[in-house]
């Protein structure tokens, strides 16, 4: 947030881990999210990380519940769909997928997390 909002650099802003990885954390400026994705500044900043990373991963909150996924699914290159085993309703899986076909340049794709196999298999 402050990095977009002009308070923060971008290298005052980026936190490495243990494996190397490059975190860009939301910050805590109270501002609303989706202004900033639409800016100029964010933008940018996309262009300038795409230069200087193999990937970049934009975590968003649910498509359901805040346009930002909408927003986001529109910039970027690739929209990744995660959904919860057993606990996603279909129905919200498939509504959120159409909404974010509409806005992204590809079809979405779906990871479906802590999948249970052995229920899977047997069910």
């Amino acid at each position: 947030m402050e990095l977009l909002s002009g308070e923060a650099e971008l290298d005052s802003v980026i936190q490495t881990d243990k494996n190397g990885i490059a975190v860009i954390p939301a910050g805590i400026k109270n501002t609303l999210i989706s202004d900033l994705f639409v800016s100029d500044s964010f933008k940018k900043l996309l262009d300038d990380l795409r230069n200087h990373y193999d990937y970049v991963i934009i975590d968003s909150a649910p498509v359901l519940s805040l346009s930002d996924a909408e927003i986001l699914s529109s910039l970027v290159d690739r929209v990744i769909l995660v959904a919860e085993w057993a606990k996603t309703p279909q129905k919200k899986l498939r509504a959120a997928g159409e909404i974010l076909r509409q806005f992204s340049k590809e079809v979405p794709s779906i990871i479906l997390n802590k999948a249970d196999l052995k229920r899977a298999q047997n069910g």
